[in-house]
């Protein structure tokens, strides 16, 4: 789970970068989906992941799937990590918007943008297929590093019109 502060975006970012340091493994098979954590992290943080429930759904699709039921923030899954250097995750149109949407106050007045790195496992609902099945990352509590989590956002390039009747 990562909270990154977005105060400054006033409009939709032309694209965005989340760039997360690996650690220890290199297993992949993640999806980055739209979370809204609280401050502390707890056992049951992955029901506050929009969409999921760790229950059986009432169509039938599985007890606890979070595919086709939580919001994607990128276009597909991520299948490579690397333990010595960054992982570049190309953030969808849906993040981007609700970078912007978060950075308004409209969803309250803490102006964050939180998303989580989910296993393909707990996604699908599967069992795991080896004990290994795992990737490290490099948390915001490592700070004072040069490995810190990042958010790169590039802004939509500024255009200005300037129109005049005589």
């Amino acid at each position: 789970f990562f909270t990154f502060q977005v105060n400054d975006i006033i409009n939709i970012p032309k694209s965005a970068i989340l760039k997360i340091r690996g650690s220890s493994t290199s297993a992949a098979d993640m999806f980055l989906v739209k979370s809204n954590q609280g401050n502390l992290l707890a056992n049951a943080s992955l029901n506050d992941i929009p969409g999921f429930s760790d229950t059986s759904t009432s169509d039938g699709s599985g007890a606890g799937t979070m595919d086709g039921h939580v919001q994607l923030y990128c276009d597909s899954e991520i299948t490579t990590w690397s333990t010595s250097g960054y992982n570049d995750i190309v953030l969808n149109g849906r993040a981007l918007h609700d970078i912007a949407k978060y950075a308004d106050g409209s969803l309250g007045s803490a102006a964050q943008f939180q998303c989580a790195l989910i296993s393909k496992e707990d996604y699908e609902d599967t069992t795991p297929t080896s004990s290994t099945n795992y990737s490290g990352v490099v948390y915001a509590d490592f700070s004072g590093t040069s490995k810190d989590p990042k958010l790169e956002i590039t802004e939509q390039d500024n255009s200005v019109f300037f129109a005049a009747n005589f």
